[in-house]
């Protein structure tokens, strides 16, 4: 004979009954990640700048120069990308409803 802990709903009744909270969904704050990514490009470009703009004697210090150039561009491009991102938007916990809009003639 089986106990009652054994499928889901029985371990969710225990859970109940002991008080445990239900989980909440997974939420991720995409703000402080993006900050983040601004910080390690600006590493990135503070990195490549004395190579980009440092002296150039050889064809080789040319060469790595214009590459480094090219770098600062791609993190500056990246970043001119992040700040186009539309801003995050408040989920509503879940069972609530999703209509936001109030229809203009009463009926629903």
């Amino acid at each position: 004979m089986r106990s009652g802990l054994t499928n889901l709903t029985g371990i969710l009744a225990a859970a109940r009954a002991l008080g445990v909270k239900p989980l909440t969904p997974f939420t991720l704050n995409t703000e402080k990640g993006l900050g983040w990514a601004g910080v390690f490009l600006l590493l990135v470009v503070a990195n490549l700048a004395h190579q980009a703009y440092g002296p150039q004697r050889t064809r080789a210090d040319r060469v790595s120069g214009w590459i480094a150039r090219r770098g600062i561009d791609l993190a500056a491009a990246i970043g001119w990308l992040v700040d186009r991102l539309p801003r995050p938007t408040e989920v509503p916990p879940p069972g609530l409803p999703t209509r936001t809009r109030t229809p203009v003639c009463g009926r629903v």
